[in-house]
């Protein structure tokens, strides 16, 4: 199932705790800050997630799960002992690979990327296909989350966003609900079939679609 933390490092002050409201009401697993301050206050309900700034202790009273910042593989492999997560900017080949280790090794691993088109989170997500961890990608907007939850028709498992105002972590969440619209059926007659030529032969994915043992017949 897809989920979204809500990132506070970048909301302002006045703004935090209608974020903060919405997030609960709206049922947004996490709650993502640099300092516990504000984390110590969220109910239960909600996963409270700290990536340290520096020089801040991490309290496991305070905190649900800690995102450890990581820039080489001996960071990954230490992390993999303690079952922690990791952050990567991915901004080059090394990175993107060490992204890829992370997200294969790490039952977390946020992820930013520089480059704006979706290629280095196709890699990522292609590589950790077998794998059990979770993938949260870095979005700057609900639009480019919808992108995000969808890339290779599976997408990031979680969303990171630090939201402009409640209404955006309404709309994330109405996303992750990822309702089909209703269609509108309409009864048609066939009065008669006569050919018409040879015609196109396409393909239809019906994959998100369809469970087991379920057809279409057209």
């Amino acid at each position: 199932m897809k989920f979204a933390w809500i990132d506070l490092r970048t909301v302002p002050h006045d703004q935090r705790s209608a974020i903060v409201e919405a997030a609960v009401h709206a049922g947004i697993d996490g709650v993502l800050d640099d300092t516990p301050d504000v984390l110590a206050t969220l109910p239960p309900t909600i996963r409270r997630v700290l990536i340290p700034a520096d020089g801040v202790e991490p309290d496991a009273n305070q905190v649900d799960l800690v995102v450890h910042p990581a820039t080489d593989v001996a960071t990954i492999d230490r992390l993999r002992d303690i079952g922690g997560a990791a952050f990567v900017n991915v901004v080059d080949e090394p990175t993107l690979r060490l992204a890829c280790a992370a997200g294969t090794a790490l039952p977390y691993t946020v992820v930013s990327f520089r480059d704006p088109t979706k290629i280095p989170l196709e890699i990522v997500i292609a590589a950790m296909d077998h794998s059990d961890g979770k993938l949260v990608c870095e979005v700057s907007s609900t639009e480019e989350a919808a992108i995000v939850l969808d890339v290779l028709e599976k997408g990031s498992d979680g969303i990171l966003l630090a939201p402009r105002s409640a209404s955006d972590v309404f709309e994330l969440a109405r996303l992750l609900r990822g309702q089909t619209p209703e269609l509108e059926l309409t009864t048609l007659i066939v009065d008669s079939i006569e050919h018409n030529g040879l015609g196109d032969r396409v393909c239809v994915d019906t994959c998100t679609h369809l469970r087991q043992d379920e057809g279409m017949l057209v």
